[in-house]
């Protein structure tokens, strides 16, 4: 995961290497969501959020430089690093994302590696629903 397995790719081996977003798409159709923000809904203010906001715009706006430099870093080219980075991450989630999520807490939920919980806690980041 990251730089490391970025780096890995361009090794002479045998491994095989696995998008772990590719093969959840593969799996269940839906796009699968890595990280995102989130806390108390009463620590989050309008402040709090123009702030995030804010910051991720600047660091939206240092893509380019990114790209350069993970290029540098890993071997692959500005070309299929900026199409990763810009066509293959999301990064301003739709209806879709939260629907993988939600499926991905189900599933884990099913498995007992999260609380049952934490599919409602999807759900309510969603604005509702039923699970």
């Amino acid at each position: 995961i990251g730089d490391q397995c970025l780096r890995a790719r361009n090794l002479d081996t045998d491994r095989v290497f696995v998008d772990l977003a590719s093969e959840w798409k593969l799996l269940t159709g839906l796009p699968f969501i890595f990280a995102v923000w989130t806390g108390p809904k009463s620590q989050l203010t309008e402040a709090l959020h123009k702030r995030l906001r804010q910051a991720y715009l600047e660091s939206r706006a240092l893509s380019f430089d990114l790209v350069r430099y993970a290029g540098m870093d890993t071997g692959w080219s500005e070309a299929d690093l900026a199409r990763y980075l810009e066509e293959i991450i999301i990064h301003e989630p739709n209806a879709e994302c939260f629907k993988g999520l939600l499926e991905f807490a189900r599933r884990a939920a099913e498995l007992d590696l999260v609380p049952k919980s934490a599919v409602d806690k999807v759900l309510d980041a969603m604005g509702g629903g039923t699970a």
